[in-house]
C-alpha cells in the first residue's frame, strides 16, 4: 500500500524537490520491509524440498517487473506522458494489495482453504535436522526462541549470509548504476536509443536464471544431497560465474560481445537465489524476516561504497578494467566466505542440542565463530520421497 501511495503521489509533488525527496524516501521504506515480509511468509509456507524454486519464483518477480517496466514504460510515456507511468504502476500495486488482503494468509495453520493433509505435509517438511536429515514434526522443535539481536549479530552462519549479500550487492549496484555509462563511454553505445527490449534483455536472462537455478537447487535436495551443500554449491557457482563474466567484460571490444557477457553475468548471478538468499530461511525459519532485515540493511552499504569507489576510479583513471576487476574480486571473497561459514542449522538452536551449534541468547561472538562446518557429500534419507509419493497417491 505504501509503494502504491508513493507512486501516485510522485505525480502530485514532482515540482517540489523537497516533497519529491520524501516521496522517494517513502518508496525506499516500503521496499525495505517488503523482502523481510516475503521471507517470513516463505519460512512458514515452503517445504524444504520445494524451498529453492519457490523462493526463486518469488524473487523472479523483481526481474519480471523490471522487464515489463522497461518494455511498457516507453510506450506509455510516448502516448500519455511520464506521469501516466507512475499512475499505471501505482494502480497495479493497489490492485495487488486488494487481492492479497482477500486471498493471502501468512501461515498454513491459519488457512481454512487447504486440506489437513496438505497442512500437515507443509508443517512436517519446513524444517530439517541436519544431523539426521529427517524432517521434524514441527519447526518449533528447532526454532522456538524469541528474536534475539545478539544471535543475529554474532552467529557465524548469519554473518555468512550478510557478507555474501554485501558482496553480491557490490557488483549488482555497479551494474544498475554504471553499465549504461560503460556502454556509452567505452563502446559508444546509447542503450536508451536501442529501445526497451535492448535494455530489458539482460534482465530477461536474469529472470530465466532465477527460475532455472531455483528448480535445480530443489532437484538436488530431492535427489538426496544435503541442503547445506546445495546452498554452498549454488552460491559458489553464482558468485564465481558472475565474477568470471564480469571480469571478462573488461576485455570486450564490441557492443554485441559486451551485451552477451552482461547477459551471462546476470544469468549466472541468479543462482544465488538458491544459495545465500534461501539460506536465510534455513537458519531461522521462524525469524527469516529478521535475518533478511539485517542482511538487507548491511546489503545497502556496498551500494554506497561501490558507487563512490567506481566514481573515484573513473575520475582518476578513466579505466573500466579496474572497476570490473574489483567487483570480481569482491565476488570471489564472498563465495569463499559463505562456503566456509554457512550452515543449515538453526541459529536459535538450544545450547548443547544435537540440532544446533549452541547459538542462544547467552552466546558470545567468540563462541559463535568457533565451530567449523563439515564438508563432504551427505545423503538424506528416502523418507522425503516416500512422503511426496504418498501425498500424490492420496490426492487432497
Amino acid at each position: 500500500m505504501l509503494l502504491s501511495f508513493q507512486d501516485l503521489s510522485t505525480v502530485l509533488v514532482a515540482k517540489c524537490l523537497t516533497c519529491l525527496f520524501f516521496t522517494r524516501a517513502g518508496m525506499g521504506l516500503g521496499e525495505g520491509i517488503l523482502f523481510p515480509c516475503m521471507h517470513q511468509i516463505a519460512g512458514a509456507w515452503y517445504p524444504v524440498q520445494e524451498r529453492s524454486r519457490l523462493v526463486s519464483l518469488v524473487a523472479s518477480g523483481s526481474d519480471l517487473g523490471t522487464i515489463s517496466a522497461l518494455i511498457i514504460s516507453p510506450a506509455i510515456m510516448a502516448a500519455s506522458g511520464w506521469q501516466r507511468i507512475f499512475v499505471v504502476f501505482g494502480m497495479l500495486s493497489f490492485i495487488w494489495v486488494v487481492a492479497y488482503v482477500i486471498m493471502g494468509v501468512s501461515r498454513p495453520e491459519d488457512d481454512p482453504h487447504i486440506t489437513t493433509e496438505e497442512r500437515s505435509f507443509i508443517i512436517r517438511n519446513r524444517t530439517v535436522d541436519p544431523e539426521t536429515h529427517r524432517r521434524q514434526s514441527s519447526r518449533a522443535e528447532l526454532d522456538t526462541h524469541a528474536m534475539n539481536w545478539r544471535v543475529l549479530l554474532t552467529s557465524r552462519p548469519a554473518w555468512a549470509i550478510y557478507v555474501a549479500h554485501m558482496c553480491y550487492n557490490y557488483s549488482w549496484y555497479i551494474l544498475l548504476g554504471w553499465i549504461p555509462q560503460y556502454f556509452n563511454q567505452a563502446l559508444d553505445l546509447d542503450l536508451t536509443k536501442k529501445g526497451g527490449f535492448a535494455a530489458a534483455l539482460p534482465y530477461m536472462c536474469g529472470y530465466t536464471g532465477t527460475l532455472l537455478f531455483g528448480r535445480l537447487g530443489d532437484l538436488l535436495v530431492t535427489r538426496g544431497f544435503r541442503e547445506l551443500h546445495v546452498r554452498q554449491t549454488m552460491n559458489a557457482f553464482s558468485f564465481l560465474g558472475c565474477a568470471f563474466f564480469l571480469f571478462s567484460l573488461r576485455l570486450a571490444k564490441s557492443a554485441p560481445v559486451a551485451i552477451a557477457l552482461l547477459c551471462m553475468t546476470l544469468f549466472t548471478s541468479r543462482a544465488a537465489m538458491a544459495g545465500y538468499w534461501v539460506n536465510m530461511i534455513d537458519v531461522a525459519p521462524n525469524h527469516a524476516a529478521h535475518v533478511m532485515g539485517v542482511s538487507n540493511t548491511f546489503g545497502t552499504i556496498p551500494g554506497i561504497i561501490g558507487n563512490v569507489v567506481t566514481g573515484a576510479i573513473l575520475d582518476a583513471t578513466g579505466s573500466w578494467d579496474l572497476v570490473f576487476a574489483i567487483a570480481a574480486l569482491v565476488l570471489v571473497f564472498g563465495a569463499a566466505f559463505f562456503h566456509c561459514n554457512a550452515s543449515d542449522k538453526s541459529i536459535y538452536a538450544q545450547p548443547g542440542s544435537s540440532y544446533g551449534e549452541g547459538y542462544s541468547s547467552t552466546s558470545t561472538a567468540s563462541s559463535s565463530f568457533t565451530s567449523s562446518p563439515s564438508y563432504g557429500l551427505s545423503l538424506s534419507s528416502s523418507e522425503l520421497r516416500d512422503e511426496e509419493a504418498s501425498l500424490l497417491e492420496n490426492p487432497m
